[in-house]
């Protein structure tokens, strides 16, 4: 084997080995697009590994989600749903295009098969989108959540509806 066989050959393994590493860089930075699209702010305090990876894998399902929806709210409605003042705030909207229902208990899905609400799409509930209360909203535009937080009255959800559709 001569000297320039063997150079090519090292030179050959090295700019693979380059290759590889500037996938897995640009993967990674692909995932970090996609969690910011999902609403993922910088921490308030150092986190652990574990806490980390949940928050971004969070946050990259909410990207999903936002990516389906494209523009409007996205209300998280729980087990309380079909007695709430909630339901029927929606029931009498006079559109609720815009407007999508992500049911998070058994009981939320069957009221809203039994009883759709007029234009809104009911979502899959299958998604770990970090949901700690219900209700829960999600303002996305431009298929990024801009907001995401939990509705303390019938009001303040009543504004976004009115501000984002």
């Amino acid at each position: 084997m001569s000297f320039t066989l063997a150079a090519l050959i090292v030179a050959g393994l090295a700019s693979t080995l380059l290759a590889l590493v500037c996938y897995h860089l640009l993967s990674r930075l692909d995932g970090l697009e996609r969690a910011v699209q999902g609403g993922l702010q910088a921490p308030t305090r150092r986190l652990t590994r574990h806490e980390f990876e949940q928050r971004f894998e969070r946050a990259i399902a909410r990207s999903r989600l936002a990516s389906r929806v494209g523009d409007g709210l996205v209300i998280a409605v729980g087990a309380e749903f079909p007695e709430s003042e909630l339901a029927a705030a929606l029931a009498h909207l006079p559109r609720a295009d815009g407007v999508h229902l992500l049911p998070t208990h058994p009981r939320a899905r069957q009221h809203l098969t039994e009883r759709p609400i007029t234009g809104a799409e009911v979502l899959e509930s299958g998604l770990e989108l970090g949901v700690t209360v219900t209700p829960f909203v999600f303002v996305i535009d431009a298929q990024h959540v801009r907001r995401s937080a939990p509705v303390t009255s019938t009001d303040e959800l009543l504004e976004l509806i009115r501000v984002s559709t």
